[in-house]
């Protein structure tokens, strides 16, 4: 299967992304964890036929909450699963004064890589929930349900993580997206799609997973954490 040559960071350099731009060590997990689930959908949708750039799905997973700190309403630190260093805290401190708040992490995400990876940019820009009726490509569809299926660093049930992202950001913020009926019948259509193209039980992903586990996938090293802001 030919794909078209795009222009990607390396894995390294995904990492040296999260480094450079100090991204707390529990948004890491996270996408650690999302991309564990995205590769695997995209290498079961490469092998029933389906045109995936994997790489393509791998890096964008890898870096879509990379800079995150910038949405959030306040920056604190009682869910932090390790306590931040002064020069992190300065960093998102300096990072929250120069993008405001009201511009979507999925649009900070994407603004970091859009001039060197312009696709890289676009799967990364539709990765937020309010984007689930919106997705096209196989890439963005499956870093956007991924991103759905990972609560903090663990695999849920789209149903436990709407729930749970409910509870969450209807507490902080007295609004959510999860319990809105267009998009929750759009995950359940996306979920379905992705689903009935590899012959599996959605339920199942987790235990799936790790019977067949892909060989580009970063482990994670450390439970799960709360966050102090959105994921999706």
């Amino acid at each position: 299967m030919v794909e078209k040559t795009i222009a990607l960071p390396t894995r390294e350099e995904c990492r040296a992304l999260w480094d450079h731009y100090k991204t707390p060590k529990h948004i890491r997990r996270h996408m650690e964890q999302v991309n564990r689930v995205a590769v695997y959908l995209a290498q079961r949708l490469r092998r029933a036929g389906k045109s995936v750039n994997i790489d393509l799905v791998d890096r964008a997973s890898l870096l879509h909450d990379t800079l995150r700190v910038t949405e959030w309403k306040t920056l604190t630190f009682e869910y932090f699963p390790e306590a931040p260093t002064a020069e992190e805290i300065q960093a998102w401190e300096a990072q929250r004064r120069s993008i405001p708040s009201h511009i979507p992490h999925a649009q900070v995400n994407a603004d970091l890589f859009r001039d060197r990876f312009p696709e890289l940019a676009n799967v990364i820009a539709v990765h937020s929930i309010s984007d689930a009726a919106h997705l096209h490509s196989w890439e963005e569809k499956i870093v956007h349900y991924a991103d759905r299926r990972v609560s903090h660093d663990r695999i849920v049930t789209l149903h436990e993580r709407l729930d749970e992202a409910h509870q969450r950001y209807a507490r902080v913020s007295g609004e959510s997206l999860e319990r809105r009926p267009d998009i929750v019948a759009a995950l359940h259509r996306l979920q379905d799609e992705l689903f009935s193209m590899i012959s599996e039980d959605p339920d199942q992903l987790a235990h799936n997973l790790e019977s067949h586990e892909p060989t580009t996938t970063l482990k994670t090293s450390s439970p799960g954490a709360d966050e102090t802001g959105r994921h999706t």
